[in-house]
C-alpha cells in the first residue's frame, strides 16, 4: 500500500471533535470505504513476539469485543475481517488487535526543532506555543525528548516526563542560526527513536517543523537519510512550510521532506492547511487513535538479517496491505541454571572471611594513597593554572601574541546584563572598566564557572565613543557573536548573542549616548 491521502482542515477538525467527544469504550468498528487506509508505522521484535503499531482509519472502535466483525459502509452488511502477516517466508499468527488508547502504553515523542533563521520569529513563536500545548497534554506514561538543528545538532533535553522541564527548554529556544542541518537532525532523531531503554515507551514518533532545506556544506546527504529509514523505521510527522514567494527550489525541498515522512511511515502536512496548534493536536489525536497488532512467529529465525514484515487487512472482499523492513535479532536465551555447590566447612568459612578482610584493607589502603596522589597533582595543576592566568592578565598583558594595554577607566559605570538563553540565568556587571568574562572569578567580573569549555579569561566587553565592543582574549574555543567567530575587536548591539564554550548569552545594553 503505502499511499497516504492528504489531510484537509475539515477532515482533521472532524477527527479532533470525535476524539474529544467519543466516550470509552467506543462503538462498533466500521471499515470506511472512503478512507481505505492501513499503514504499518513501527514494529518491536522480541521473538517469537512482534508488536506492530499501525493506523487503521476504517476501524474506529474496540474490536476485541466484536468477534472480528465490522460493517461495510458500501453495503451496510456485517462482514468478517482479519489481519494476516508474514516475515520473509515465515507466516505469522495474529494473537491480538486492540486500540492503542486502551493499551495503557505511553508514547515517546522526539521533537525536532529548527532554530535557523529560515523560520520567521512569528512562525517560531506559534510553533513553540503549539509544542508546549502538546507537552501539556501528554499522558501519564508519555515521555518526550527535544533536539534542535541549525548550524549544529544538539540534544537539548533527553527523554523525560517532566512537563515543566520540557516547556522551559522549549521556551528558551530562538531562531538564531544562519545554517540548517536538517539531514543530521533527522538522523539523530531516528537514533533516539530506536533507543530501547527499559524506562522508555516502546512506541516512538518524531514531530518536526521544517521547509525541507539542508544548506550545511559537507553535511549528511538526503540519500544517507533515506538509507537510514529503510530498516526499523520510526514514523516522522513533518509539518512543511515555506516563506513566500513559492519557487521550484522550495517546492523540491518540500517534496524531499515528504519523501522522508512517507518512507518512515509518517506523513507530511503543510502548515498552511490550518493553524499550528490544530496541526499538533490533530497529529496527537491520530497517534492515540492507532492500533496495536500483536503477532507471533514460531518459525522466524533470529539471524540478524533484514526481513520484510508484510500485513494484510481483509474485510469482506476488500484487502489493504502494507509493510516495512525489520531486522530480526537472535532470541534472548535464558541463563543456564548453576550446579548446586556444596556447603563450605566452618574452617574454610573462617579462612575465607580472613582473606576477604585482608583484601578489603589492602584495597582501602591503595584507594586512600591514590586519592592523596590525585589531590596533590590537582592542587599543583590548579596552582600552575592560577599562576599562568596571573601572568596572562596582570598589568600590561599579552593576548594572541599582541601587547594589550589596559583601556582607560571610565568615570561613570554602566550596568550590562547577560541572559543565559538555555536556563534564563542572568549575569550583571558594571562597566566602569572593561568587563572580563570567563571561569576564573579572581579576574572576571562575569564568572561562568559551570562550563568547562569556557577559558579562565575568555573575552572582554569595553566601551568607547558611546558604543560597546567585544574582544576575544585568546580563549581556547574562541568567542562567537550571533554565531560568527571573532577575529578582531567587534561592535555589539543590544539583543546580540555571544557564545562562550557551550554558554549562549543574550546581551542587554543601555541606550547609546
Amino acid at each position: 500500500m503505502g499511499g497516504i491521502r492528504p489531510v484537509g482542515a475539515v477532515s482533521c477538525l472532524i477527527y479532533l471533535i470525535l476524539f474529544i467527544l467519543l466516550p470509552s469504550p467506543l462503538p462498533s468498528p466500521v471499515l470506511s470505504a472512503e478512507t481505505g487506509g492501513f499503514r504499518v508505522e513501527q514494529a518491536a521484535v522480541e521473538l517469537p513476539n512482534i508488536k506492530v503499531y499501525a493506523e487503521m482509519p476504517g476501524i474506529t472502535a474496540d474490536i476485541a469485543a466484536t468477534d472480528n466483525k465490522t460493517t461495510d459502509n458500501d453495503t451496510g452488511q456485517t462482514v468478517k475481517y482479519q489481519i494476516t502477516g508474514s516475515i520473509g517466508s515465515a507466516q505469522t499468527l495474529t494473537a491480538e488487535i486492540r486500540p492503542f488508547a486502551q493499551s495503557g502504553e505511553g508514547v515517546g515523542y522526539v521533537f525536532l526543532v529548527d532554530i535557523s533563521k529560515s523560520l520567521k520569529p512569528q512562525q517560531f513563536d506559534h510553533m513553540r506555543e503549539a509544542v508546549s500545548a502538546l507537552i501539556g497534554n501528554m499522558a501519564q506514561k508519555d515521555m518526550a525528548a527535544l533536539i534542535t538543528f541549525g548550524k549544529d545538532v544538539k540534544v537539548v533535553c533527553d527523554y523525560t516526563a517532566d512537563k515543566n522541564e520540557l516547556k522551559s527548554k522549549i521556551n528558551a529556544l530562538r531562531p538564531v542560526d544562519d545554517m540548517t542541518q536538517l539531514h543530521r537532525g533527522l538522523t539523530m532523531a531516528v537514533e533516539m527513536g530506536r533507543r530501547k531503554d527499559a524506562s522508555l515507551p516502546a512506541r516512538k514518533v518524531i514531530i518536526t517543523l521544517s521547509d525541507g532545506e539542508d544548506d550545511f556544506a559537507g553535511g549528511m546527504t538526503k540519500d544517507e537519510v533515506i538509507d537510514l529509514l529503510k530498516v526499523d523505521r520510526i514514523p516522522i510527522y513533518a509539518i512543511g512550510f515555506f516563506n513566500p514567494p513559492p519557487t521550484p527550489k522550495k517546492d523540491e525541498h518540500l517534496k524531499m521532506l515528504g519523501e522522508f515522512a512517507r518512507r518512515s511511515g509518517g506523513e507530511l502536512i503543510m502548515a498552511n492547511t490550518m493553524p499550528y496548534n490544530e496541526i499538533y493536536t490533530t497529529l496527537n489525536s491520530r497517534i492515540r487513535n492507532s492500533f496495536i497488532i500483536n503477532l507471533t512467529c514460531d518459525n522466524c529465525t533470529g539471524d540478524g538479517q533484514v526481513s520484510r514484515l508484510q500485513l494484510t487487512l481483509t474485510a469482506g472482499k476488500k484487502q489493504i496491505t502494507d509493510g516495512m523492513d525489520i531486522r530480526i535479532l537472535p532470541r534472548v536465551k535464558a541463563a543456564p541454571s548453576a550446579a548446586p555447590v556444596p556447603a563450605p566447612s566452618a574452617q574454610s568459612q573462617t579462612a575465607q572471611i580472613t582473606a576477604t578482610l585482608l583484601y578489603l584493607i589492602s584495597g582501602l589502603t591503595i584507594a586512600v594513597v591514590l586519592i592523596m596522589i590525585i589531590a596533590m597533582r590537582r592542587k599543583k595543576r590548579l596552582r600552575q593554572q592560577n599562576n599562568a592566568v596571573k601572568a596572562k592578565y596582570a598589568g600590561a598583558q599579552r593576548f594572541n601574541g599582541k601587547q594589550h594595554e589596559p583601556p582607560p577607566v571610565h568615570q561613570r559605570g554602566i550596568t550590562i546584563k547577560f541572559t543565559d538563553i538555555l536556563n534564563s540565568r542572568i549575569y550583571e556587571a558594571v562597566l566602569d572598566k572593561p568587563i572580563v568574562m570567563g571561569r576564573n572569578k579572581a579576574y572576571c567580573a562575569v564568572t561562568i564557572a559551570d562550563d568547562i569549555e569556557v577559558s579562565g579569561v575568555h573575552c572582554e566587553i569595553s566601551r568607547g565613543g558611546g558604543r560597546f565592543y567585544i574582544k576575544d582574549l585568546g580563549s581556547t574555543n574562541g568567542t562567537l557573536v550571533n554565531g560568527v567567530s571573532l577575529t578582531s575587536v567587534q561592535k555589539i548591539d543590544d539583543g546580540d548573542t555571544i557564545t562562550l564554550g557551550q554558554t549562549e548569552l543574550r546581551v542587554s545594553l543601555p541606550p547609546e549616548k
